[in-house]
């Protein structure tokens, strides 16, 4: 059986909203045990999008069958790559954080800028 839950759009440079919005949605589709993960991705991926992406042109949440993505469009079009960061460098740590929380993360291309994603895998509990 697959489930398929409409997008949510959320047009935002603000991680903490981005967050509470994931929560909600994640929530009210039975998929409330993905927050803590994806509330972190969606704030690692609006943060890249801010300082590396000229800004956030979307955000998407979308649930199917077994896994939920999160979806964050910018206005630029290099491609992200992950680094090692140093003992002391206050960046450069959040992909390796979005991948160590995915199945699977990944970057497109898309009118004048990318999309970066992340997968969680998880299937939805009944509301209690």
């Amino acid at each position: 059986m697959t489930s398929t839950f409409p997008s949510t759009p959320l047009a935002t440079d603000n991680p903490r909203q981005a967050r509470e919005v994931v929560a909600q949605q994640l929530t009210a589709w039975g998929l409330g045990h993905l927050a803590d993960d994806l509330e972190l991705i969606v704030s690692e991926l609006i943060t890249n999008a801010v300082r590396h992406g000229g800004g956030v042109r979307a955000v998407t949440l979308t649930a199917r069958d077994g896994y939920a993505r999160i979806e964050v469009a910018d206005n630029d079009e290099t491609m992200p790559t992950p680094r090692t960061a140093g003992p002391t460098d206050t960046g450069g740590r959040g992909l390796l954080l979005i991948e160590a929380l995915s199945r699977a993360w990944g970057a497109r291309p898309d009118d004048g800028g990318k999309v970066v994603w992340a997968e969680v895998v998880g299937t939805a509990r009944p509301a209690q």
